[in-house]
């Protein structure tokens, strides 16, 4: 049984949820990764996203759900539909810009949620509405939610990829920006490059 806080910690817009979430003052944190998918010209397809969950949003979430092994697989199920249903009309708060105009995205396609060491892991991949080279373009990928209750964050470039089938370099850089909870690396620049 889902409760208003359970309802907002998936990502629903809606203003009574959110007002609830802030009138406590809860955050929750997400350690993110992209991978980036290109094909052989450069032109970006996808970003696959992968967010680990704090473990006390995670506890939040599960609290009073049945996760015993024999119904875990469809609890899990059932939060993962809700959750992308809900982060859909926020944009999975996810903003790619190739030489700062915007990049339409998607709907998400093949999600996953899974309890790794009492962590929710989501997986899901974007596709792009229309592929956009990201040859010697100024790309920015960045994470925010709206609210500013869910806290999306890169903990080091190692967690920002480039999966493509031809020799691109690229080199990535992380900006923080300012949050309620301090310093967030939300922000990543990418500088690719084909081969000489």
């Amino acid at each position: 049984m889902f409760t208003i806080k359970k309802l907002a910690l998936c990502g629903l817009g809606l203003w009574f949820t959110s007002s609830v979430v802030w009138a406590h003052g809860f955050h929750y944190q997400i350690q993110a990764g992209t991978t980036l998918q290109t094909d052989s010209k450069g032109n970006i397809q996808t970003l696959q996203m992968d967010w680990l969950y704090a473990p006390e949003v995670t506890t939040v979430m599960l609290e009073g759900e049945d996760t015993s092994p024999a119904q875990q697989a469809h609890t899990l199920q059932t939060l993962r539909d809700t959750m992308l249903k809900d982060l859909h009309k926020l944009g999975y708060f996810t903003h790619l810009t190739v030489q700062d105009k915007p990049i339409a995205l998607g709907a998400a396609t093949t999600p996953s949620l899974t309890l790794q060491n009492q962590r929710l892991h989501l997986r899901f991949t974007l596709p792009l509405q229309q592929p956009v080279n990201l040859l010697n373009q100024r790309v920015k990928l960045a994470l925010a939610d709206p609210d500013a209750t869910g806290i999306l964050s890169y903990q080091d470039t190692g967690h920002i990829r480039v999966d493509t089938p031809t020799a691109i370099t690229c080199a990535v850089t992380l900006e923080t920006t300012a949050g309620d909870t301090g310093n967030i690396a939300n922000h990543a620049w990418l500088d690719c490059k084909a081969p000489s």
